[in-house]
């Protein structure tokens, strides 16, 4: 049954406090006449639903995690930590880049200005520690280009643009255009500087964290293509 609630009054006022789980009765009439009416109605202990997030789809992660893989090569391709903000669905584990060659440039000649050797399976062993411990950061690449020279692949030992060329001839990399790779083989140059020249079982203990990525690649290129410096 309705209610009728007519207030008069300079000051007329009507309050009501409702608590959780009830509803207004909006089978009512209220009248309020003077100068200053006022109508005020609080609800208390109401819960609001909490709002689902949609879950991407699997082309949405894929989209995102393509694009922060290509990121790793930004910056002379040093690798930048997600966001904590980042949805968990976005965090990438860094991996090799694999990126459409848009221009499609052939880079065959550099193989052999390159290695000594450039058999299927050279090709395959390279492949295998590009895979492994490229990981997106051109640094590594200077570790594995110098691991690659200290077991007797490698015509020289800095011969940076040939060797990169080499990798994206093979099909082990690839990279947009020629601005990419020039940028990915100016960063290898940069790490091979610090680098002590004599072969990676010389190092000394400051350079113990490149020692030992240099031994698991060259134990990864197996017993046939041993140390040679």
């Amino acid at each position: 049954m309705g209610r009728k609630i007519t207030m008069t009054g300079k000051n007329a006022q009507y309050i009501e406090h409702r608590g959780a789980n009830t509803t207004p009765d909006n089978d009512r009439e209220i009248l309020m006449k003077g100068d200053e009416a006022v109508y005020q109605e609080y609800a208390y202990g109401q819960t609001t639903q909490a709002k689902q997030e949609k879950k991407p789809t699997e082309d949405t992660v894929k989209q995102y995690q393509k694009e922060a893989a290509r990121k790793l090569l930004m910056d002379n391709a040093e690798y930048v930590e997600p966001l904590a903000t980042a949805p968990e669905y976005a965090k990438v584990t860094p991996q090799p880049v694999e990126v459409v060659n848009e221009e499609q440039v052939d880079y065959s000649a550099s193989i052999a200005e390159c290695f000594r050797v450039s058999n299927e399976f050279v090709r395959q062993r390279v492949c295998d520690v590009v895979k492994d411990y490229y990981l997106g950061a051109a640094a590594n690449l200077a570790l594995i280009e110098i691991t690659l020279f200290d077991h007797n692949l490698l015509q020289k030992r800095n011969s940076h643009t040939a060797f990169f060329k080499s990798l994206v001839a093979w099909s082990i990399v690839c990279v947009a255009n020629k601005d990419e790779l020039n940028r990915i083989v100016r960063a290898i140059a940069d790490k091979h500087k610090r680098l002590p020249e004599e072969g990676y079982k010389e190092w000394s203990k400051v350079f113990t964290n490149e020692k030992v990525i240099c031994e698991s690649v060259g134990k990864k290129l197996g017993p046939t293509i041993p140390y040679n410096r």
